[in-house]
């Protein structure tokens, strides 16, 4: 019965955020579309960071390696 009720409860759930059932088709081909785009960006959001992290490991090093010496 609880198992029912949860189920019950996301189905109305999803309806409230998705909206009409009727209308995911053409929401999910919406999303597909973009899904590309939003890929390039995440993957190019993530170089820049990484690239960001190594100039700070680098700064960090040198720095360590001048209080050494």
């Amino acid at each position: 019965m609880k198992a029912i009720l949860i189920l019950a409860a996301l189905g109305v759930g999803a309806y409230l955020w998705l909206g009409d059932p009727r209308g995911w088709p053409q929401a999910l081909a919406e999303q597909r579309e973009r899904l590309p785009e939003q890929i390039r960006e995440a993957v190019e959001a993530g170089k820049r960071a990484a690239a960001r992290r190594e100039e700070q490991v680098q700064a960090e090093l040198a720095a360590a390696l001048e209080g050494q010496g």
